[in-house]
């Protein structure tokens, strides 16, 4: 019933609504970076105190994709030091994919409880912001499978 009262609430996906009111244990970034370009952004995860996880990742055609659980690390063989230091995992000859903790650029919200939602865009490029009671983060399309993201707080 909550969610046909919510102002845009039937458009969230059931994975959202299901994390709403939960406290924020910890959060990762997936980016990849492709023949040294610079890393594009593709995942943010989402960890919950009581264990729970949800990830988002940029799709296509500037919709973002929604999933239950852990995105896992990459096989161990994969894993290598780039030119800049860096540690990731090779995907393919010339793609890296780099999954790092979030935890310091998510501080105000991490420990906090997921509170409010709005997502963006209808038809174009996809936006959601989720809410903390102290702190957000904002996700928004850019191109296929690509997305930024902005911390408040």
């Amino acid at each position: 019933m909550e969610r046909h009262a919510y102002p845009g609430g039937e458009d969230l996906p059931e994975e959202i609504w299901r994390r709403r009111g939960k406290c924020l244990a910890g959060v990762w970034r997936g980016s990849v970076r492709q023949y040294g370009g610079p890393a594009e952004d593709q995942l943010l995860e989402l960890l919950f105190l009581d264990g729970d996880s949800m990830q988002i990742w940029a799709g296509y055609e500037g919709r973002l994709r929604f999933e239950d659980g852990r995105s896992g690390e990459p096989y161990e063989e994969c894993r290598l030091v780039d030119d800049d230091g860096e540690e990731g995992h090779l995907m393919a000859e010339g793609v890296i994919w780099y999954l790092r903790d979030e935890r310091e650029r998510a501080a105000a919200a991490v420990g906090r409880t997921l509170s409010d939602f709005r997502l963006s865009g209808g038809d174009g490029d996809q936006g959601l912001e989720l809410r903390f009671e102290a702190g957000s983060v904002t996700l928004q399309m850019i191109a296929d499978l690509q997305f930024t993201i902005t911390w408040t707080g």
